[in-house]
């Protein structure tokens, strides 16, 4: 195809053909497939699913059971003082761990930037490493640290300073430890 510019001039233009658009958008969406499939599999369904679910009474030994009671759960939700109190430690707990992995978290990357450090790329694996680390590992590994009768920090801390072991895993203030442990680990 030949246009002319402005110049007078003759340029050749090579739009793609309908063809060539038609194969790239195929490629691309082969290329793209996979994840597509995954995205409708493991999340576009279940959400789906689970919203159906949540206008019945479903039973799950006996399905056959199962009968639409359209709104009624959600005003049951409404009026459960068990549902309002795990809304609002939910929200209590956001509150007060989203802040500190924020402050934590570019605290870190600020040091970790530094041009003065030394070791730099040492320290940013360490770093990392407890992010591949499954969060049952490592409550179980702090659960080990503050036993009260084998944990290094009551050992190794608490007792020569005549302080009381802490067992902040399995007593009623557990809150604190989960809470810090939840939002730095």
């Amino acid at each position: 195809m030949r246009s002319t510019s402005t110049t007078g001039r003759t340029s050749s233009l090579s739009p793609l053909s309908s063809i060539e658009t038609r194969y790239r958008g195929l490629i691309g969406l082969l290329l793209i497939s996979p994840w597509l499939a995954g995205l409708v599999i493991f999340k576009l369904v279940p959400i789906l699913a689970s919203l159906a679910l949540s206008f019945s009474d479903f039973h799950l030994l006996d399905p056959g059971q199962t009968r639409f009671v359209g709104l009624n759960n959600y005003s049951y939700i409404l009026t459960d003082t068990t549902a309002r109190t795990a809304f609002v430690q939910t929200v209590r707990l956001a509150i007060e761990i989203i802040p500190l992995q924020m402050f934590a978290s570019i605290f870190f990357a600020a040091l970790l930037s530094s041009r003065n450090l030394l070791m730099k790329d040492t320290l940013r694996t360490l770093f990392f490493l407890p992010s591949i680390i499954p969060a049952f590992a490592a409550a179980l590994m702090w659960q080990g640290f503050v036993n009260p009768s084998t944990g290094w920090l009551n050992r190794l801390l608490l007792h020569p300073l005549g302080l009381t072991a802490l067992n902040h895993f399995s007593s009623r203030g557990a809150s604190p430890s989960l809470l810090l442990l939840g939002s730095l680990w």
